[in-house]
């Protein structure tokens, strides 16, 4: 059963969502010591969900594997300075199949009226 916000335990530094990257108290292990840095985003899930930290010059050298272990659904958070930020993954728009457009694709799909170009009846008192 997941606890109330301000009671939650968080296992990795909070997300501040005001703009900063973080607050003095940015790896407090309460939510609620964040309350007066602005909202955060505590999230549940974090409490049991498979995590894996690397340093900034790690993750350099393995974007491409960490890449990899987001997409899989587990967190990963590149720390460095003080400082920690996680690989999101963003998912593809409906429709997309994930393949690159190519210029002309949609060759002889698209249609334009040999007249497009002239003048509209509607205007002929604005053109003078």
């Amino acid at each position: 059963m997941l606890q109330p916000a301000s009671e939650q335990i968080v296992e990795q530094p909070v997300q501040i969502l005001n703009g900063t990257s973080r607050c003095p108290c940015w790896y407090d292990r309460t939510a609620e010591a964040h309350r007066d840095f602005g909202p955060i985003l505590a999230v549940a899930a974090l409490q049991s969900a498979r995590m894996m930290q690397v340093s900034l010059d790690e993750a350099l050298a393995r974007l491409h594997e960490l890449m990899g272990v987001a997409r899989g659904g587990e967190a990963v958070v590149i720390v460095h300075g003080g400082s920690a930020v996680q690989l999101v993954p963003v998912p593809m728009p409906a429709g997309r199949s994930g393949t690159q457009r190519k210029a002309g694709g949609a060759a002889g799909q698209i249609w334009m009226a040999p007249d497009f170009n002239a003048p509209l009846d509607d205007f002929a008192e604005y053109e003078r």
